[in-house]
């Protein structure tokens, strides 16, 4: 029987003990001895990535780099997915670092699920800070994009505009269903970006994910990559994780309204790449 390799991409910014409780998950939960993570801080300015150089420099499974700029989530994971595919990892797992790993022995799980499946990408179900199963399977369309597109940019001016209210009103949260849908397993379906788990189906094809956006609409390019090369996303509640969400973004910019105007900034550029990888793509709704 195949020994499976697995590599972890860990994006690290700012948040020091979320990296380790991440770190400490991974090696609780996972049942081989085959795996090494690769740490990536992305220019964290509080010095974290040393620190967590320096503690993990003892441990063969593990290597810290550390990024001499911010290189957005897709330009920071593809460090760590380049490092992990020279390593000839058979999955690679990118996952935030405010991950915590819940399923024991969840590297098994991964390999039978590929086994009756050949996914290309899979993702996991996730428990938010609140302990609630979540999931959306929102497809991106050129319709849709171009609605929110318009809200994005009077979300930005609201924002500009200080008007607390009215910015905590539109603040975006995931579609919920049923905890019946979400232990189900969904094929082609757009993945949450806080864990994904790639096989050699895909890692054999690209040196990483989609690098035309610095934050936001990384989901939706990925979506739509695979459907192009026919290649199948599943979420599969069999491996389950939590999210603890956004505490490095407010670790690294704890002004409010700077926090928000760099959000719809990036969301309007991201909106952007997605519409044009749609219209490359042939979608015309």
């Amino acid at each position: 029987m195949k020994k499976y390799k697995f590599g972890f991409c860990i994006l690290h910014y700012y948040a020091l003990e979320e990296t380790i409780n991440c770190i400490h998950s991974i090696k609780e939960k996972i049942k081989t001895s085959n795996y090494h993570i690769v740490i990536v801080d992305n220019h964290s300015l509080n010095g974290s990535g040393k620190v967590l150089q320096q503690k993990y420099k003892g441990d063969k499974n593990i290597t810290v780099i550390l990024n001499d700029k911010n290189l957005g989530f897709s330009g920071g994971n593809n460090i760590g997915f380049k490092k992990l595919k020279e390593l000839n990892c058979d999955f690679i797992i990118m996952a935030n670092n405010d991950i915590l790993f819940l399923t024991n022995h969840f590297d098994d799980k991964i390999v039978e699920v590929y086994n009756q499946t050949h996914f290309a990408v899979m993702g996991p179900k996730i428990y938010n800070i609140n302990k609630e199963a979540t999931f959306s399977n929102n497809k991106p369309s050129i319709k849709k994009t171009k609605k929110s597109l318009k809200m994005l940019y009077i979300s930005l001016c609201i924002a500009y505009l200080h008007l607390t209210k009215i910015i905590l009103k539109l603040k975006s949260t995931p579609k919920r269903i049923d905890v019946k849908e979400a232990n189900k397993e969904h094929k082609n379906a757009v993945l949450h970006g806080c864990c994904w788990i790639f096989s050699k189906e895909y890692i054999e094809k690209f040196e990483g994910i989609i690098n035309k956006t610095f934050l936001y609409g990384e989901e939706d390019l990925l979506y739509i990559q695979c459907l192009k090369n026919k290649l199948l996303t599943l979420y599969n509640p069999t491996i389950e994780i939590q999210h603890l969400e956004d505490i490095a973004t407010n670790m690294s910019e704890p002004n409010f309204y700077k926090k928000k105007i760099n959000m719809y900034k990036n969301l309007i550029k991201a909106s952007k790449v997605i519409l044009e990888e749609l219209k490359d793509n042939g979608y015309e709704k």
